[in-house]
């Protein structure tokens, strides 16, 4: 009975049109509810697939996976190891072991034919065992011995004489040419501590360009906020010169203003004494009248 569910199981599994069942109906089938299958689609043990915009399950049980892990776990415990490596060294033999010819027996008078034994099957395993026994060997660097001679003073300065014309020569036109580089070497060698110097000068020069510059900028800038600063004092200047011009003005309406309210006050101020002048003459003059009557 277990053989043929695993077969039913294997079937649906392995098979490549499965049913797609909704959460409710798959929760149905395994006996789960429907938070569960949730939370195994979340954990990618079931399978899901969409279709405009609906989710599906693949119709496996939840165990599928963990059957089909024991299956195999059980087929390959089912393999006998000793029987696979006794196969193995057999092959192996077999590809080692050399064949065997058999010769024909030859009949002459004073030997009987004798057979060949077949040759011995080599074992590796020994083989293995003596190349670990076996000592090793430590191969050192050879180092040859430097061979010592000297050569005697008489004979390098006979040897120095020895030389040819065209080797004098030669010699002649390489001293001639070591001076000649020396002597540029040298040469370019002033040529450039002079043209080092030139340029340090150079540099100490145009620094001291820089320092003025700088400097005769910091003294422009300097004499423009003088000369922002007198404009605006200036124009300062112009405005209280302006506002005292007005102030002036006013002082001298208001001088005229006065001088005609004074003039105004003199008038009347002659005006009331005419008419007490004519009241005091008119007070005088009516008791001399009543006295002649």
């Amino acid at each position: 009975m277990s053989i043929g569910n695993n077969e039913l199981n294997d079937d649906r599994l392995f098979s490549r049109k499965k049913s797609l069942l909704t959460l409710q109906q798959y929760a149905s089938s395994q006996g789960i509810s429907a938070g569960v299958v949730e939370e195994c689609a979340k954990l990618g043990v079931v399978q899901i697939r969409k279709h405009k915009n609906k989710t599906f399950i693949v119709d496996l049980p939840l165990d599928a996976s963990k059957s089909a892990k024991q299956q195999d776990e059980n087929k390959v415990e089912h393999i006998n190891t000793a029987e696979q490596a006794q196969r193995l060294s057999g092959i192996v033999n077999k590809i080692f072991q050399p064949s065997i010819q058999q010769n024909k027996p030859v009949v002459t008078v004073t030997k009987p034919t004798t057979q060949q034994p077949a040759a011995a099957i080599p074992d590796l395993k020994i083989f293995a065992q003596e190349e670990n026994k076996a000592p090793t060997i430590k191969l050192e660097k050879f180092e040859p011995l430097p061979v010592e001679f000297k050569v005697s003073l008489s004979r390098k300065i006979f040897d120095a004489f020895k030389l040819s014309t065209g080797g004098k020569v030669a010699l002649a036109f390489m001293a001639f040419g070591l001076a000649i580089t020396i002597a540029a070497f040298v040469w370019s060698s002033l040529q450039n501590h002079l043209q080092q110097q030139k340029l340090e000068q150079a540099y100490e020069n145009i620094g001291k360009l820089v320092n003025e510059y700088d400097s005769t900028a910091r003294k422009t800038k300097m004499l423009e906020i003088d000369s922002a600063n007198w404009k605006a004092e200036a124009q300062r200047n112009q405005q209280s010169i302006a506002s005292l011009q007005v102030q002036l003005v006013q002082t001298k309406e208001k001088l005229s203003e006065t001088q005609e309210s004074l003039a105004e006050i003199q008038q009347n101020h002659v005006d009331t004494l005419k008419k007490i002048n004519e009241q005091l003459q008119e007070i005088t003059q009516k008791p001399e009248k009543t006295e002649e009557k």
